[in-house]
């Protein structure tokens, strides 16, 4: 099995560069750490789920909480990691993978945390787990411990997201292992 994480600041790519992936890797299927909270935040508080899913979305005010959509995930997140443990959403992503073992390749376009990968290390021991920071050069990161737990982690490979999709995607082939 292989298992492709995929990390950087807000607005760096991460997810253009997962989808690119994932059509490069016939047979892949992609998830986030983020999907449990993510759909816990856009029931409890009545949103569209669409909007936890993009940044003009996450930068959305919600005028009701006087917060945005990315506030209500952060605050949320931390709320239960408090109560479930650190690794409350790399647990849910362990569930996915294990219920589909017919899926050999995996790619996570949000790894944010130390704790997520010891949790798929632990949990897949005879995986292969590919770690990739995908960088931008006009993207500053926001002031919160997700955005730098990672920043002094040794990655696999380091894309700079500076170009086109062709860009991306022949970037990414030159790193595929079998590719």
């Amino acid at each position: 099995m292989h298992i492709y994480l995929l990390a950087g600041y807000i607005g760096s790519g991460k997810s253009f560069a997962a989808s690119c992936l994932h059509t490069l890797l016939q047979r892949s299927r992609m998830t986030a750490f983020a999907n449990k909270i993510k759909d816990a935040v856009a029931k409890q508080y009545n949103l569209p789920r669409e909007l936890c899913d993009t940044q003009e979305g996450k930068a959305t005010t919600i005028q009701q909480y006087n917060t945005t959509v990315r506030n209500l995930l952060i605050r949320h997140s931390a709320e239960l990691k408090a109560i479930y443990g650190v690794t409350v959403f790399a647990d849910a992503v362990v569930e996915e993978i294990q219920s589909s073992p017919e899926i050999q390749v995996w790619i996570l376009h949000d790894w944010r945390y130390v704790a997520e990968y010891n949790a798929l290390i632990k949990a897949f021991p005879e995986a292969e787990i590919h770690t990739i920071r995908i960088t931008r050069l006009s993207v500053s990161p926001i002031d919160d411990p997700s955005e730098h737990e990672l920043d002094y982690i040794t990655m696999d490979h380091v894309i700079c997201n500076d170009g086109t999709e062709t860009d991306i995607k022949e970037k990414l082939k030159y790193i595929l292992p079998y590719g």
